[in-house]
Parts: structure tokens; C-alpha cells; sequence
């Protein structure tokens, strides 16, 4: 993609409230707007839904984003095979650091000490790793079982950090350069046992799993792809690896990294992203028991990159189309942000045809009714209507409800899709239930 394409794509997203953020020397580090809020925390609720709200032998966990350092190097535990985080130097991000006092007392040199002393993580995996065994101890879980979790790691807090999509520049060939990036990422991540005979069909599994469940959300789903990782390229003790991509014309974006590790036993369990398999891949030389009844079972291990699926589909989701806008109207060119309905930041919008106070009363009470009843919606009175939906196409909002004055009389309303441009005239009263149906179907993995 052309560069005055992605500096396109970047004024929609900030236009539209997705992405906010401010240019630098290493690229645009960038922060998600209301709208990038809401689509990333719709991605990490339809994760959990699908990996542990559907599934009966997967809990969910929430572990620490601060640890002691000693945790990463005790026999059993992780030993992070590249240079740790410290807090004192996470803490550089928001003001200098400032030279030590000599005459510093010495409850203050004993909590600096203590706070040099704990790093933050820069895998998910690490916290479930550690209590795989309690988990699995505790609630009785037999294998197969696994345990999950959503988080926020930081995978760096140097100025140039590795962008989170890895894009590629035409006119540079094949120069990743860092466009897009910020240190404080979210990841969602599973660990899973199985019994040794069966860690390469759950291996399968969970490559198909996944893949599936990207590729439902996505628009263009060709365009993900899964790769396998070549063993000279992974940790001698991992079995198998895989990434799951998506493949834009900026260059392949790292979704998701599958492992097989192997055995677990006794021994130490290694966090590194030092090989091309992608970011906070763990591997395990031989992993503290895991839990269960099963002798030496099999570890298996899917993390998510939470920010790099968000940009994805964001990017996945653009397109370009002429409609009309109005009855009678001629074609206009259209932006389009052609969003998953589960992950659209609004559900729906709706709009009242012309400026009227009953009619905005109307539709301000429609507007209640529906999020009351759990359905993100968006009221808009501004501007023309065509002006309206164009921005309504542009933030990806998947239906609109149009109203006018005869709605007054008859309780008749226009339910619009974004994507056919079809319209149903319906009751008010039954606009609830359809967009219940068509939003919040019943969910397939």
C-alpha cells in the first residue's frame, strides 16, 4: 500500500475516534479512541467467549503484571531468556530519572532495592505457567484441562520499540520499519495439558480452532493464514510452532503464535522472542509438574496479540464502494468500515429524519430502550441525514434505525444494513428483538 494510502487510513481511524497518537522519530505511537476502546474490548470479550465461557475444561485466571525478579530464575518457574523490565526503568516513560540523594535515608535505599527487584512481565504466559499445577490441583481438572488469560505485557521501553504490525513499505522492499508501535500491549493466551499421546492432535486442534475463529471475524478471511515454524528457527525443546498471520499489502501482521512444548516434568520453563516465531513464544526444557493425573503430560500454548488483531481487522475491514445515501440520490463515493458485527463499536444508530422535538423524543426513547437491553447504540440528530450515515459507514456501524414523522403516528421505523444497504420498514417495538438475532446469534467457535 502506497504510503498516502496509510496516512489515509490513519486520518480515518483518528477522524473516527479508532486510533489517536502523535508522530515520533521511530514511527506514530499511538493510543485507541473511544471507538478503538470499544473494538478491542469487544475482540477480548468475543476471546474469552469463545475460549473459556464455551469450553468445560478451560478456567480462566488473572495474574500479576509485576513480579519478583526471583520468580523468573527459581527451578520450576521461568527464567526469561532475554533481558528483563525493571520497574525503575519502566518508570522513566512518564519523567527522568533522577540522580540518587547521598544523603538518601536508608528505608529509602531499602525500597528502591525492593522495587529494582521486580520486573514486569513481557509474556501472559508466565503467571499461568506458574500456577498450572495449583490450578489444576485445586478444582480437580483431570487432562485434557487448560487455563487462560487476558493481560497487559511490555515488550520494551526503549523509545524504538519492534512496531506492532510488521509492515513493509513498498518503496523499500522488504524493510520492516516502525510505523506503528507502543510498549504496553495486550495478549490472551491459553495453556493447555494433554496427555502425551494426544499433544499433537490437540496441536491440530487448536491450530484449526483458531484459525477459524479469526477467520470468522475477519472480511476478507483469505487473507489469513496459517504458517508453520521451521525447527531451526524455534527452541530445540519445542516440539511444534505456528503463527497465524494476516496477510495485508503492508506486509504480514503477527495474530497469534501455537506451540507444542512438549513433555512436562520437573525443570525450568524458558520465556524468549529471540526466533521468528513470533512475540513471547514460550518454551519448555522440562516444565514443573502440570497438574492432573496424567504422568508427564503434554504442554500446548496459543497466545493472541490483542493490539496487532485490533489493527488487523481495522485494516482487514476498509473498503470502497459508490452508494446513494437518500432516495432518488446519485452514487457517492463511500469509505466503509466494514467491521464484524460482535465487534463493531456501535451496534446500531439511530436517526431521526428530519430536526422535530417529538420525533427526537421518539427516538431518544428507542435509543434507551435498546441500550438498556445490553445493545451499543449511538443517537445522532446532527448534520443531514446523508451526512449522518456517511460517518455512521466510516465508524462500521453495522445497522441503523431511520425514523420520520410518520413513526409519530404509525410506530413504523427503517432498520438499515450497512453492508446490503437493504431496508425493512418494522414495528418500533420489534426493532429490539431483530437486532438481538441478527448481532447476538447464536456464537459458533
Amino acid at each position: 500500500m502506497k504510503k498516502h494510502a496509510q496516512e489515509m487510513l490513519l486520518s480515518l481511524w483518528k477522524r473516527r475516534g479508532f486510533l489517536s497518537g502523535a508522530r515520533s522519530s521511530e514511527g506514530w505511537t499511538y493510543s485507541y479512541g473511544p471507538l478503538g476502546a470499544e473494538l478491542k474490548r469487544n475482540l477480548i470479550n468475543d476471546w474469552w467467549n469463545a475460549v473459556v465461557t464455551t469450553s468445560g475444561n478451560i478456567q480462566g485466571l488473572d495474574t500479576p503484571i509485576v513480579s519478583p525478579s526471583s520468580t523468573h530464575k527459581t527451578e520450576g518457574k521461568l527464567n526469561c531468556n532475554h533481558p528483563n523490565v525493571a520497574l525503575p526503568d519502566a518508570r522513566e516513560l512518564q519523567a527522568p530519572r533522577e540522580e540518587p540523594n547521598k544523603t538518601s535515608t536508608a528505608s529509602s535505599r531499602v525500597s528502591e532495592e525492593a522495587t529494582a527487584s521486580n520486573v514486569l512481565r513481557d509474556c501472559i504466559l508466565q503467571g499461568m505457567l506458574q500456577q498450572r499445577v495449583s490450578v489444576g490441583r485445586s478444582f480437580g481438572m483431570k487432562v485434557p484441562f487448560g487455563i487462560a488469560e487476558v493481560g497487559r505485557v511490555f515488550k520494551s521501553v526503549q523509545p524504538a520499540v519492534k512496531p506492532i504490525p510488521s509492515l513493509h513499505d513498498e518503496n523499500r522492499g522488504n524493510t520492516i520499519e516502525p510505523y506503528l508501535h507502543r510498549a504496553e500491549q495486550d495478549q490472551a493466551g491459553v495453556v493447555f495439558i494433554s496427555s502425551t499421546k494426544e499433544g499433537r492432535e490437540w496441536y491440530a486442534h487448536w491450530q484449526r480452532n483458531r484459525l477459524r475463529w479469526w477467520k470468522k471475524l475477519a472480511h476478507n478471511p483469505g487473507a489469513l493464514i496459517l504458517k508453520e515454524t521451521s525447527k531451526q528457527d524455534v527452541p530445540l525443546s519445542t516440539l511444534q510452532c505456528s503463527t497465524i498471520q494476516y496477510n495485508s499489502t503492508w506486509g504480514p501482521i503477527l495474530l497469534e503464535t501455537i506451540v507444542n512444548h512438549g513433555e512436562c516434568s520437573t525443570g525450568v520453563v524458558t520465556i524468549g522472542n529471540n526466533n521468528t516465531a513470533g512475540q513471547g513464544q514460550a518454551s519448555v526444557t522440562q516444565a514443573e509438574g502440570c497438574g492432573g493425573a496424567e504422568p508427564n503430560p503434554q504442554l500446548l500454548s496459543c497466545v493472541a496479540e490483542v493490539d496487532n488483531g485490533t489493527l488487523a481487522l481495522l485494516c482487514d475491514s476498509y473498503t470502497e464502494a459508490k452508494r446513494p445515501y437518500g432516495p432518488g440520490t446519485d452514487l457517492v463515493d463511500s469509505k466503509i468500515t466494514r467491521l464484524h458485527r460482535r465487534l463493531a463499536p456501535y451496534k446500531v444508530a439511530v436517526l431521526p429524519a428530519k430536526e422535530n422535538h417529538k420525533l427526537h423524543l421518539y427516538c431518544q426513547m428507542l435509543t434507551d430502550e435498546l441500550r438498556h437491553s445490553g445493545i451499543s447504540t449511538v443517537y445522532d440528530s446532527s448534520d443531514t441525514l446523508e451526512q449522518r450515515l456517511v460517518i455512521q459507514d466510516e465508524a462500521g456501524t453495522p445497522y441503523r434505525v431511520i425514523a420520520d414523522e410518520s413513526s409519530l403516528e404509525t410506530g413504523i421505523v427503517s432498520l438499515q444494513d450497512r453492508d446490503t444497504t437493504a431496508s425493512e420498514d418494522m414495528n418500533g417495538q420489534d426493532v429490539l428483538l431483530t437486532l438481538q438475532r441478527m448481532t447476538f446469534g447464536v456464537h459458533v467457535m
